[in-house]
């Protein structure tokens, strides 16, 4: 099943995709900003962490406190 933005995409020129990822994108500068999607994971028993870039320090420092929070804050014991 397409994400939103998938199905935003193929409504849309390729050409505009910047702006949509800009008007749904949310800048990571604090922990709290994964906040929004902690609250979308909700009581969800399996949480998928995919990788769109690997061997940059940023994702790995934003995994590593996502699974932290997962972990401490809705009881996951595996990541």
């Amino acid at each position: 099943m397409p994400s939103f933005l998938q199905r935003q995409a193929l409504d849309q020129d390729v050409g505009e995709l910047p702006a949509l990822i800009s008007q749904h994108a949310t800048p990571l500068q604090t922990d709290h900003d994964l906040d929004p999607l902690l609250e979308r994971i909700g009581d969800a028993p399996v949480v998928m962490l995919g990788a769109a870039t690997h061997a940059t320090s940023e994702f790995y420092t934003w995994r590593a406190r996502l699974s932290q929070r997962l972990i401490n804050e809705h009881g996951f014991d595996f990541i």
